[in-house]
C-alpha cells in the first residue's frame, strides 16, 4: 500500500540541497526508491521560509508577466531539476454555497478518487493537512474503458498531518481527498518519467469499484483530442488518423482513431483495420475513457 513515515527529525534540508541528495540516492528504472528519500523530504519540511519565498515570487511574477507556472493555480513550483522537482500544494477549507463548493472541489479534487502515472512522495507543510481514504488496484489488469472493473481495495483513512511523508506508488495507489479543517499546504517530490506519455490515469468510484474517467493526464487528453477529429475533420484529417492507427506508439491512440476514422471516413477505416492488431480491433470496440472528469465534476 502507499508508505507512511511519521519521522522525529531535528536537521534542517533546503530545496537545492534535498535535490542534490535525491539525485544521488534515486534510481529513476525504480520508482518505488524515492522511499529512499523520505526522511530527506521531512528534513525538508523543517526549513520554514522555502516555501513562502516561492509564494512570493509566484505573486510577483503576476505582476511582472513572468509567471511561468504551468501547473493548477493551487500548485507552486519550487524547485527543479533535469530529472526531478519539487512543488507545494495549497488546499483550503471549501467555502459554503451550492455554486463555490462545486467549483472549489473541482478545482481541488476534493472527494475525487484518482491514481496517478507516477509515483511521487508528499510531506504535510503547514496546518492540520488534509484527510484522505487510501485504496489500492493492479494497473496493468485494467483495460480503461468506461464501467470497467477496477479491482479496488480499501486500506483505510490517513490524514497528511505536519511532518508526516507519505508516498504514493503510481498504478497501484488511489486516493480520495477531502477539505481540510484549515489552510493547508503540502510539498511533493516528483520524478520527471517518461511513462506519463503512455500510462493513463483513472477516475474511479469506490461504490461500485468502476473506472468512471479520465484524469487529465496526457494519455486521456490524447484520447479526446482524437475523438473529437471525428465531429470536426475532413479528408485530411482522415489521413492523419490513418497514419495514427497504423505508427503510433501507443494502443489506445490506434484504437481511438480507428473509431473516429470509422466515422469519418469509412472506407478509410476498413483499410486501416485490415493492417491494424487484433489487440487495436478490440479496444476500438470499447467505450474507452478519455478526457477530464474533474473538470465536469460535480462533487458528491
Amino acid at each position: 500500500m502507499a508508505r507512511i513515515w511519521d519521522i522525529d527529525c531535528d536537521g534542517i534540508l533546503g530545496p537545492e540541497e534535498l535535490l542534490d541528495r535525491v539525485q544521488g540516492k534515486v534510481d529513476g528504472r525504480d520508482p518505488e526508491s524515492l522511499a529512499e528519500c523520505a526522511a530527506d523530504l521531512r528534513a525538508l519540511a523543517n526549513d520554514r521560509s522555502f516555501v513562502l519565498d516561492a509564494f512570493h515570487k509566484e505573486l510577483e511574477g503576476f505582476w511582472s508577466g513572468n509567471r511561468d507556472n504551468a501547473h493548477q493555480p493551487q500548485s507552486i513550483q519550487l524547485a527543479n531539476t533535469r530529472d526531478f522537482f519539487l512543488r507545494a500544494n495549497i488546499w483550503l477549507p471549501i467555502e459554503k454555497g451550492e455554486r463555490t463548493e462545486q467549483f472549489q472541489k473541482r478545482l481541488y479534487s476534493y472527494e475525487l478518487a484518482h491514481d496517478h502515472n507516477f509515483s511521487f512522495l508528499t510531506v504535510g507543510y503547514f496546518g492540520l493537512g488534509y484527510e484522505t481514504d487510501i485504496f489500492e488496484y493492479e494497473w496493468g489488469r485494467c483495460v480503461g474503458y468506461q464501467g470497467e472493473t477496477a479491482g479496488c481495495r480499501f486500506l483505510g483513512r490517513y490524514r497528511l498531518n505536519p511532518g508526516r511523508v507519505m508516498m504514493y506508488r503510481g498504478g497501484r495507489d488511489i486516493h480520495v481527498q477531502y477539505t481540510p479543517a484549515d489552510v493547508s499546504v503540502s510539498v511533493n517530490l516528483m520524478g520527471r518519467n517518461s511513462d506519463v506519455n503512455w500510462d493513463q490515469q483513472y477516475i474511479f468510484d469506490p461504490e461500485t469499484d468502476r473506472l468512471v474517467g479520465g484524469a487529465g493526464d496526457l494519455v486521456s487528453n490524447r484520447l479526446y483530442l482524437i475523438e473529437c477529429a471525428q465531429h470536426v475533420g475532413n479528408g485530411e484529417t482522415a489521413g492523419i488518423l490513418a497514419d495514427l492507427v497504423r505508427t503510433f506508439p501507443c494502443d489506445k491512440s490506434k484504437a481511438m482513431a480507428l473509431r473516429s476514422l470509422d466515422r469519418l471516413l469509412p472506407e478509410e477505416a476498413e483499410r486501416a483495420r485490415a493492417g491494424a492488431s487484433a489487440k487495436v480491433r478490440t479496444l476500438a470496440q470499447l467505450p474507452l475513457i478519455s478526457g477530464n472528469y474533474a473538470r465536469s465534476y460535480s462533487g458528491a
